[in-house]
């Protein structure tokens, strides 16, 4: 059987590593859809599509509790390209 690796999870769903656990955690209460089978005293996720599915449906269903105000994108004004020269742009756009 092949499992996936918490981090591999959390980067392909943009969680956080904690969120991961928790489903990890219910799933083996009884309360959401993952399968998971114990390895070695922990437990793991089993790669198939049922899990995908599920994994997506959990990643969207936390995604309307996070605060989107801490993702939004601003526009610099003409003044901050006035201040900088081209070549530093990137380096503070983080680019």
């Amino acid at each position: 059987m092949f499992y996936y690796k918490n981090t591999d999870i959390a980067k392909e769903f943009g969680v956080s590593p904690q969120a991961v656990a928790n489903w990890i955690e219910k799933a083996s209460d009884g309360k959401n859809g993952l399968q998971v089978e114990m390895v070695e005293n922990k437990f793991k996720v089993i790669i198939n599509t049922h899990n995908q599915l599920e994994l997506k449906r959990l990643a969207e269903q936390g995604k309307k509790y996070h605060n989107s105000t801490t993702m939004a994108e601003v526009e610099p004004d003409s003044l901050f390209y006035k201040l900088y020269r081209d070549w530093e742009t990137p380096r503070i756009h983080g680019r």
